[in-house]
């Protein structure tokens, strides 16, 4: 019993080793992929916000201007 013990552990070690570099890989892959990603996906969102708010105030100045310009020229604001 004690060899066949020996000859089961040698033929799982690759299994145990490939199963260990699966999981180094996994742990030290995502965050490798994983934080970059964030930071891009981070920037295009920051982008697609400032053109938001840059568009919202502009029609928003756009309508003050008028108002402004309207109740000056008006003789009963």
């Amino acid at each position: 019993m004690r060899g066949a013990g020996r000859i089961a552990f040698c033929r799982a070690v690759p299994f145990v080793g490939q199963h260990l570099l699966q999981r180094n890989v996994i742990k030290i892959g995502i965050p490798v992929v994983g934080v970059p990603l964030a930071v891009v996906l981070n920037r295009y969102r920051t982008l697609l916000a400032e053109r938001h708010a840059q568009a919202f105030f502009r029609n928003e100045a756009r309508v003050i201007e008028l108002a402004e310009g309207l109740s000056e020229r008006s003789r009963h604001p």
